[in-house]
C-alpha cells in the first residue's frame, strides 16, 4: 500500500486523498485476510519532519507489515508540487538530510523484523539529464540512494561497536568482521565509510594503524564485530 505517511496534516499537505483512519483500516483488512502487507513511505512530502517519518515507520510496523519501501520524494516538473517548490512555499529534502532520515526509519524496520524492499526509486526514473528546455527533477535523485542509506545504517553499528571498544595505547590494527559480501557496504560510496571510522577513533586519541576486513557466513546483514588487534 502506498501509505506514504500517517500524519494528517502531510496527508493534506500532500493531497494524498486518504486519511491516516482510512490507511489503518485497510491495512486491517489485508492483514486479518491472510495477505502480506507491504507499507511504502516517502519522505520530505510538505510538512513532514524526521519526528512524523519514524512515526509513520512505527505505524506501518504497528499495522502488521512484513515489508516496506522507503522512496525520498523526487518533484516531477508540471505538478502541484513542482509549482510549490518553485513559489519558495516547499523545499525538497538535501541529500544528506534525506539519508539520515531513510536510515533512522529503515533502523525501524530492522529491529521490528520488517524487510525493507527498496530503498530509493528506480535510477532510470530520476538521474537522466532534462532535455533542452525542460524542466529538472528537484529533490533526491540520487541513484545509489538505497547504497547510501544502507551504508548510514551500517555507520551507526559501526559507531555503537566503536563507542564500547577499549583502545589500546601502544599501535593497533582494526579488526572488522561481517558478514559476507557486506565489506563495501561499510567501507561506503569513495570510502567514506572508513573515513568517518578513522575519524570516530582519531577524536578519542587512538590511531589504528589500519583496517583488517574479515568476513563469515555466520553473522547476520548489519551485524558486526569490532576489535582492536596488537600489532
Amino acid at each position: 500500500l502506498g501509505i506514504q505517511s500517517t500524519d494528517e496534516r502531510v496527508l493534506l499537505s500532500s493531497g494524498r486523498g486518504h486519511t491516516v483512519s482510512e490507511t489503518e483500516a485497510a491495512c486491517e483488512k489485508i492483514v486479518s485476510r491472510g495477505f502480506i502487507l507491504g507499507g511504502q513511505m516517502m519522505l520530505g512530502l510538505p510538512d513532514s519532519t524526521a519526528e512524523s517519518e519514524r512515526k509513520t515507520a512505527g505505524d506501518i510496523v504497528r499495522y502488521g507489515a512484513k515489508e516496506a519501501r522507503i522512496y525520498p520524494t523526487a518533484v516531477f516538473p508540471d505538478t502541484p508540487l513542482y509549482a510549490l517548490a518553485e513559489s519558495g512555499k516547499y523545499t525538497p529534502l538535501a541529500l544528506h538530510d534525506a539519508v539520515c532520515r531513510a536510515a533512522d526509519c529503515y533502523e525501524i524496520f530492522l529491529r521490528n523484523s520488517v524487510t525493507v524492499l527498496r530503498v530509493g526509486l528506480y535510477s532510470g526514473s530520476t538521474n537522466r539529464a532534462p532535455l533542452p528546455g525542460e524542466k529538472p527533477i528537484l529533490g533526491v535523485t540520487h541513484p545509489a540512494f538505497g547504497e547510501l542509506c544502507i551504508g548510514a545504517v551500517y555507520g551507526k553499528r559501526v559507531t555503537e561497536a566503536l563507542s564500547a571498544l577499549s583502545f589500546p595505547r601502544e599501535p593497533f590494527d582494526l579488526k572488522i568482521t561481517c558478514r559476507r559480501g557486506e565489506i563495501s557496504k561499510i567501507s561506503g560510496q569513495k570510502g567514506v565509510g572508513k573515513k568517518e571510522i578513522f575519524a570516530f577513533c582519531a577524536a578519542r586519541g587512538a590511531k589504528p594503524h589500519r583496517i583488517l576486513w574479515e568476513e563469515t557466513d555466520s553473522l547476520s546483514p548489519f551485524e558486526i564485530k569490532i576489535s582492536a588487534e596488537k600489532k
